[in-house]
């Protein structure tokens, strides 16, 4: 099912979508292109893999495309299953619902006796944490990572569909103040409301303006926002990975009226607060651009 560049998004299933686009291969130099562990890539490329290595990794790769939950898409390296690029579009009554957040996985030679190294890279450039786990530097504070206490990986048991999952269901949750250590000791709601309120306008100006910015409702995206524009003006319009053009323009048609009314609905909510002040012009500047783009009418 591809529908993207013509038909009506109305009329997607998701669901199946996600099923048949979930996990996919991509040229190596693509993911390449802007990959957190390249110079690791690199070092490794030469080197002989220990034996059943790449047989787990395989293993890895089946069990992601027959059993990833949706709204977790993954590219992996055509001919390195090592490394992989991974989209996790937010949960639906949290913050970040409907934000297009990524990560870099790369299985070192020492997979899978050590768990797979991840860089979290919507960062808007190092400037924004998004959550108490999610530094502006890309380290994710996981425990199946070894960056935190608590389950720790296990060659035997921990698989990457896990970690993936942990993030999507742990992290971008509905109430991330409280992944805080210590916080959830002292339940503070006007606290934690003020954070979300935060944490979805980050969403919507770092992890789905740009993305709609940077393709419209129509054809392959990019050439619609650049076509007429001075070369200087051109160069500022974001990029979206090849990788990833298809998956966000779909989601994007499908879901921009309802990012709009979730994050009015959160306004509503709380009119009048300080705190929504970003949100209020985030929420403004998304109508703008999802007019211009064509996802709205």
């Amino acid at each position: 099912m591809d529908i993207c560049g013509g038909g009506d998004a109305a009329d997607v299933n998701l669901t199946e979508w996600h099923r048949e686009n979930c996990v996919q291969d991509a040229p190596d130099e693509m993911l390449l292109a802007d990959f957190s562990f390249a110079a690791m890539v690199g070092t490794t490329a030469k080197k002989q893999p220990p034996v059943g290595r790449m047989r787990r990794l395989i293993t890895e790769i089946s069990n992601l495309r027959a059993s990833l939950p949706e709204g977790i898409f993954v590219r992996h390296g055509s001919s390195r299953l090592d490394m992989m690029k991974v989209l996790i579009i937010g949960p639906r009554g949290t913050p970040y619902e409907y934000g297009f957040f990524e990560f870099d996985l790369f299985c070192t030679m020492d997979y899978p006796n050590v768990p797979p190294m991840m860089r979290f890279t919507t960062t808007n450039k190092g400037r924004t944490r998004f959550n108490p786990n999610l530094y502006e530097d890309g380290k994710i504070c996981l425990s199946l990572l070894g960056t935190w206490s608590g389950e720790q990986w296990n060659r035997e048991k921990s698989r990457i569909l896990q970690l993936l999952v942990s993030i999507q269901s742990m992290i971008l949750c509905e109430q991330p103040w409280y992944n805080e250590p210590g916080r959830e000791r002292f339940p503070n709601a006007a606290m934690s409301n003020q954070y979300n309120d935060e944490v979805r306008s980050w969403t919507l100006q770092y992890a789905i303006l740009p993305w709609a910015t940077a393709m419209g409702a129509q054809g392959d995206g990019e050439a619609t926002t650049v076509a007429g524009r001075t070369r200087s003006a051109a160069a500022a319009v974001p990029r979206v990975a090849p990788h990833w053009r298809k998956t966000a323009q779909l989601y994007l048609r499908v879901h921009a009226r309802d990012i709009i009314d979730a994050a009015q609905t959160a306004l509503d909510r709380r009119s009048g607060l300080d705190s929504t002040l970003a949100l209020m012009q985030a929420v403004l500047e998304a109508k703008r651009v999802f007019r211009n783009q064509g996802y709205l009418p």
